[in-house]
C-alpha cells in the first residue's frame, strides 16, 4: 500500500522522433528528412524530462553532442554517398548511450564505487568506439550496481535508477540505468553488456529487445576493469532497443570482423522452426513463476505452434541448479570481487592495523599513536585464542577484499551498499560449488539443449516469475537471478522479447534462446513476436 500510493510513471513521450527505431532515424538523417541535431536536441531534452523521476543518467555531455550533430549535417549537407555511409556508418547522426561501466573517454568510469569517483576514463571500451566509428553519437552514461553486481541498479555515489513504468519497482542490473533511459525514450539505442543477465534482465523489467550473443563475438575490452579481450568468457557486450529491426545493425557493429561467424543476413521461415519451451526453473529456491508469467509464455508457445504445428515441452537437465552452475563458472572468469570492491586499493581496518598475527599462535598489539610495541604472548590460553579465531573469521577475512566492510556497514561508515555487503559474505561464507559435479552438469545440460535445438530451433523460457518487482525485494528473492543467468554459464545466445503490459501496466516477455551461433533464430522469432504482440509499449 505504502510503495503504489508513491507509483508514477513518465510523462508521454510528445515528439513523434522519440518513437522511431534508430535504423530509421540514420536512414531520415543521411537521406535529409531529418538532421542529426534535431534528434540529438529531442533526445537530449527527453532526457532532462524525465531523469528526475528515473534517475537513469549520471553524466552527460549535451553540448558535445549538439556540436558532433552539427558537424554530422554538415557533412551530409557537402554531400554523401548514401548507399555507401549505409555500409560504413550505418548509425551516422544518430544518438546513443552506455552504462557507466563501458568506458567513455572523458567521462567518469566509477562502476558505481565511491573509491572511483574521479576515475575519468583515458580511452573508449572498444564496443563504444566501434559504435562512434560507424557514426552514433554518444550523448551520456547510465547508472549502475558496484562493480555491476546486482539485480538492482543502485550504489551510494549516483542513488537508485526507477522504473518507467512505475517508480516503485525495479529496473534490474547491472544495465539498469540504459533499460530505464530507452524505455522512457530517452535514448533510442544502448550498448549494454551481460554476464550473468545484465542486459536481458534489465531489458526484461523495462519492456525492451535485450540480447546475449553467441559467447566471443562481440569486444569487452573497456567493459568494467576489462583491459583486454576474452574469448573464453561467459561475458558479451550487447544491444538495448525498443524496436527488434535495430538488434542485427546494432550487432553487426559490435562484432567487427567477427560477424562472418553468423548468419545473421540468413533468412529465416519461422513456420519451419522447430520450437521448445520450458515453464519453469525447476529450482525449489527460486520463487514459483506466476500466472501473468505463465500466460505470457504459454501465449507465445500457442503462436508458434500455429505458426509451425508443434511445441514441445521440455526441461533441461540441471536448470534447478541454475544459481549454481553459474557461480561457478564465474570462478573462471578472472574477477576478484573482494579486491576490486576496494578499487584494487585494499586497506585494512583501523582495528587490524594493531593486530597481528604469526604462525604460533603469538599476538601482537600495536599502539601506533604511542610508537609502542606491546607483545601480547597467548600461546594456549583457550579464551584468547577463541577471540582472535572469531576475530579473523568474521573481520580478518576482509583485509584482502573489503576493509572490514561488515563492521563498517553495521557501524555506519561503509561506502558499500547492502548488495555489495550480501556479495561478500556470499564470496567469503558459502562453500564453493564441486568442480567434478558442475563441469558434468553443464556438460550434460549443453548436450540436451544442443541436440533438441540444433541449427533449426529455439527455446522459449520464462523472464522471471514476476513482471517488476519493487526496490529492494530482491534481497528476498535472490535465488530468481538463475532465470538470467542459467544461459550464460551455458553459452547459448539469448534474446529478451518484449510482449507487452500485464494488468498493472508492467511489462512482460520471455527469452527466445539457439543454439551457439545460431543468434540469427533469436532474432528472427522476436521480429515474430513482436509483430504478433506488439513488442514494446510506451510507459504512458
Amino acid at each position: 500500500m505504502y510503495y503504489d500510493s508513491k507509483a508514477e510513471k513518465v510523462p508521454p513521450v510528445k515528439d513523434e522522433l522519440l518513437l522511431e527505431s534508430a535504423i530509421s532515424l540514420a536512414e531520415k538523417i543521411r537521406t535529409k528528412k531529418i538532421t542529426s541535431e534535431e534528434v540529438v536536441r529531442a533526445y537530449i531534452e527527453r532526457c532532462k524530462e524525465v531523469n528526475g523521476l528515473i534517475n537513469a543518467v549520471v553524466e552527460s555531455r549535451y553540448s558535445d553532442a549538439i556540436e558532433e550533430a552539427k558537424a554530422v549535417d554538415a557533412l551530409i549537407e557537402n554531400g554523401i554517398d548514401v548507399e555507401k555511409v549505409k555500409i560504413t556508418q550505418p548509425f551516422l547522426g544518430v544518438p546513443f548511450t552506455t552504462k557507466e561501466s563501458n568506458r567513455v573517454k572523458g567521462l567518469i568510469h566509477s562502476m558505481g564505487l565511491l573509491s572511483r569517483r574521479n576515475y575519468r576514463a583515458e580511452e573508449d571500451a572498444t564496443a563504444v568506439r566501434y559504435l562512434k566509428e560507424a557514426g552514433g553519437i554518444i550523448i551520456a552514461t547510465t547508472n549502475v550496481p558496484e562493480l555491476n553486481l546486482w539485480t538492482e541498479s543502485r550504489n551510494n555515489l549516483y542513488g537508485q535508477t526507477n522504473n518507467p513504468y512505475n517508480t516503485t519497482r525495479t529496473v534490474g542490473g547491472s544495465s539498469g540505468g540504459e533499460a530505464a533511459l530507452v524505455a522512457a525514450s530517452g535514448s533510442p539505442l544502448s550498448i549494454a553488456s551481460d554476464i550473468g543477465g545484465s542486459t536481458r534482465m534489465p531489458a526484461f523489467f523495462n519492456g525492451l529487445f535485450g540480447f546475449q550473443p553467441s559467447e566471443g563475438l562481440t569486444p569487452l575490452a573497456g567493459i568494467g576493469l576489462r583491459e583486454k579481450d576474452y574469448p573464453d568468457t561467459m561475458a558479451a557486450t550487447g544491444p538495448l532497443c525498443r524496436k527488434a529491426e535495430d538488434l542485427i545493425p546494432v550487432l553487426k557493429v559490435l562484432m567487427g570482423s567477427n560477424v562472418t561467424k553468423l548468419k545473421l543476413d540468413e533468412p529465416v521461415n519461422v513456420k519451419h522452426l522447430k520450437v521448445f519451451y520450458q515453464e519453469s526453473s525447476g529450482d525449489l529456491r527460486a520463487s514459483k513463476v506466476n500466472r501473468t508469467m505463465q500466460t505470457t509464455l504459454i501465449k507465445a508457445v500457442r503462436h508458434f505452434r500455429e505458426l509451425t504445428g508443434s511445441a514441445t515441452k521440455i526441461k533441461i537437465p540441471g536448470s534447478e541448479y541454475s544459481f549454481r552452475l553459474w557461480r561457478y563458472c564465474m570462478s573462471y572468469e578472472g574477477f576478484n570481487f573482494k579486491l576490486n570492491i576496494t578499487n584494487r586499493k585494499v586497506k585494512i581496518h583501523f582495528i587490524l592495523k594493531r593486530i597481528t598475527w604469526d604462525n604460533k599462535n603469538v599476538y601482537k598489539l600495536k599502539l601506533f599513536k604511542f610508537q609502542i610495541l606491546l607483545d601480547l604472548i597467548c600461546f594456549y590460553h583457550i579464551r584468547v585464542t577463541y577471540f582472535f579465531f572469531y576475530l579473523k573469521v568474521f573481520i580478518l577475512q576482509y583485509v584482502a577484499s573489503a576493509s572490514g566492510e561488515i563492521y563498517n556497514f553495521l557501524t555506519g561508515n561503509s561506502q558499500l551498499t547492502l548488495a555489495a555487503v550480501v556479495k561478500l559474505i556470499e564470496e567469503d561464507f558459502f562453500p564453493r560449488e564441486n568442480a567434478e559435479w558442475a563441469k558434468n552438469t553443464l556438460e550434460n545440460a549443453k548436450k540436451f539443449l544442443a541436440e533438441k535445438l540444433g541449427d533449426n530451433g529455439v527455446l522459449f523460457y520464462p523472464s522471471a516469475p514476476f513482471p517488476p518487482i519493487y526496490h529492494y525485494s530482491a534481497f528476498l528473492r535472490p535465488f530468481n537471478f538463475g532465470y538470467w543467468c542459467l544461459f550464460n554459464a551455458l553459452r547459448f545466445p539469448t534474446c529478451q522479447v518484449p510482449l507487452g503490459l500485464d494488468k498493472q501496466g508492467l511489462p512482460v516477455g520471455i527469452q527466445v534462446v539457439a543454439a551457439p551461433y545460431n543468434d540469427h533464430l533469436c532474432i528472427a522469432v522476436a521480429k515474430e513476436l513482436e509483430a504478433a504482440f506488439g513488442g514494446w509499449v510506451p510507459p504512458s
